[in-house]
């Protein structure tokens, strides 16, 4: 895993688990979100997944990527 991430990781004082879960819980409560989504990926002839698995990647392993997905 990236040094940086770790880093980052640290300087907020969290987890990977605990941005992990965080990301699933949004895509679990935002139906808004989910369904730009699947609009995105059919848009791309692409099966939604690949976003979701995108976007719990990135907001794992980096910082402030819930929040950017909420606006």
């Amino acid at each position: 895993m990236p040094k940086r991430a770790a880093n980052r990781t640290r300087a907020f004082k969290t987890t990977y688990d605990a941005k992990y879960h965080k990301i699933l819980a949004l895509l679990s409560n935002d139906r808004k979100l989910v369904q730009q989504i699947k609009d995105a990926a059919t848009a791309y002839s692409i099966d939604p997944i690949h976003i979701v698995g995108a976007l719990v990647g990135e907001h794992t392993y980096n910082v402030g990527s819930v929040d950017a997905a909420q606006t």
